[in-house]
C-alpha cells in the first residue's frame, strides 16, 4: 500500500526492522536506523516505518509479514 503522495514523487516505500534484544534492553544504541534513513533518502526511497523487535523468530516473522504487505521494500538489521 503506497501513499499517493509517495507515488507522485516517484518514491518507493520502505520499512526497516531492527532485530536485537541488546537494543531493546538499552545495552546497545541503534545507529543502523539513522544510517539507513540517510542512505535511503539519498536514493529516493521513503523510509516509512522503523521497528525494533526481540531476537525471537516468530516475532521477526510476524513483523516481516506485516511490513511486506504494506511497503515495497523491507529491510532487516541486527
Amino acid at each position: 500500500m503506497v501513499s499517493r503522495q509517495a507515488q507522485a514523487k516517484g518514491e518507493r516505500s520502505c520499512a526497516l526492522i531492527v532485530v536485537g534484544n541488546e537494543i531493546l534492553s538499552g545495552k546497545v544504541r541503534d545507529s543502523n536506523a539513522y544510517f539507513a534513513a540517510c542512505q535511503l533518502r539519498s536514493v529516493g526511497v521513503a523510509l516509512k516505518r522503523i521497528v525494533v523487535v526481540a531476537d525471537e523468530l516468530q516475532t521477526i516473522a510476524q513483523e516481516v509479514r506485516y511490513c511486506a504487505q504494506r511497503f515495497e521494500i523491507v529491510l532487516t538489521s541486527g
